[in-house]
């Protein structure tokens, strides 16, 4: 078998959907409403849940690669049970 490298996966979209949107919108004028030291406190939050996101889509991503790697090494595996079950 030949060592090939993965294939890439399709860039995450930068569209938000709209009900999200709406709702981040909302949240940013209750924010902007409140006092500058919770304001901070919301915005020092935010910061911390944009890298948990990150991490998360990151652990997506090399999750799906590790399941294409293995879906390869499985298609040898089912190849040759296929050949037994035909009688080749």
């Amino acid at each position: 078998m030949t060592d090939q490298t993965p294939p890439s996966l399709p860039p995450k979209s930068d569209l938000k959907d709209p009900e999200q949107a709406e709702l981040e919108l909302k949240l940013t004028k209750d924010i902007n409403a409140m006092p500058d030291e919770v304001k901070d406190r919301f915005k020092a939050i935010k910061v911390i849940y944009d890298e948990v996101n990150e991490l998360n889509e990151e652990e997506e991503r090399e999750h799906r690669l590790l399941e294409l790697k293995y879906e390869k090494l499985y298609q040898v595996t089912y190849h040759k049970r296929a050949a037994l079950l035909r009688g080749d």
